[in-house]
């Protein structure tokens, strides 16, 4: 399973396939499972049958969670496949070294933990090895640009951010990870941090005159329920009142509304732009 890192959302993508290697019918049993699982169907089946209790607790937090990530995955990001390697079976534990091929994770590689429980194999872990490499290939050359909307579409933003996820401790970013394959609030948050953090507000990522930045503040205003000429008016006057810093602060806040200095001159500056409208 692979989680996705796009344009409007976090969600959790499925690596498909199956693998090979290890000692006789417990090898294929494995394999099996890693391609019921990575190809089923987001739901509450794959999610009982197929994983551990305390695996669907660790990762998606509950049971819900689990039954619904994966619903919203494209299917040209899923792997045409996946090898499983170096299995190693002590009794009911096994570990297998998966690798991705294909898909937006092609050459993504880690170890799975797997289980047995009343003769049956389920997984029971993904290592943070595992979980690093999917999401380093995921904002890798791989990434599909979801069009011109898509505020990842700039690689070095992708590489910034992909460099700010793998920058954090094991337990911090299992954790993180976690949370982006539940599609959580705290998911969202860490990557907004990250994605101000790493835009540019000094032109790198320039479109009609502006950073890249500062368009995404004023596509906010646009959204307004105001007409379009005192809309670009007040724009205009913006440009020179309100800093790239100050937008960038405000996207890493993810507060409703911006600060009351910055709105104050937001509402100065379109009572300006309806008065002078208003007197042609």
């Amino acid at each position: 399973m692979t989680p996705r890192l796009g344009a409007a959302v976090l969600t959790a993508l499925l690596l498909a396939g199956c693998g090979g290697g290890g000692a006789g019918g417990e090898a294929e049993e494995i394999g099996e499972l890693a391609r019921t699982v990575v190809t089923a169907a987001p739901g509450a089946a794959r999610c009982e049958a197929w994983f551990t209790p305390e695996f669907v607790t660790t990762v998606y937090g509950d049971a819900e969670t689990c039954a619904r990530v994966g619903a919203a995955a494209d299917p040209a990001d899923t792997a045409t496949g996946v090898s499983v390697a170096d299995l190693t079976v002590d009794g009911d534990s096994a570990t297998a070294a998966v690798t991705a091929q294909g898909g937006s994770a092609d050459g993504a590689r880690g170890i799975w933990v797997f289980a047995r429980s009343e003769g049956e194999w389920r997984v029971a872990e993904w290592r943070t090895d595992y979980l690093r490499s999917i999401f380093r290939a995921q904002f890798g050359p791989a990434y599909t640009v979801a069009g011109d909307d898509d505020p990842f579409r700039d690689p070095e933003v992708r590489a910034c951010i992909s460099a700010a996820f793998q920058s954090l401790a094991d337990p911090e970013f299992r954790a993180t990870a976690h949370e982006i394959l539940r599609d959580s609030r705290a998911a969202d948050d860490a990557v907004r941090r990250w994605y101000f953090g790493c835009v540019d507000g000094e032109g790198r990522t320039e479109e009609g005159g502006v950073s890249e930045l500062r368009r995404i503040f004023e596509e906010g205003l646009r959204g307004a329920d105001v007409p379009r000429e005192v809309v670009d008016c007040a724009i205009r006057r913006l440009r020179t009142t309100v800093t790239d810093d100050e937008i960038r602060r405000m996207g890493a806040d993810g507060a409703p509304a911006p600060p009351p200095g910055v709105q104050q001159r937001v509402n100065a500056a379109t009572t300006v732009c309806v008065e002078q409208l208003t007197e042609r």
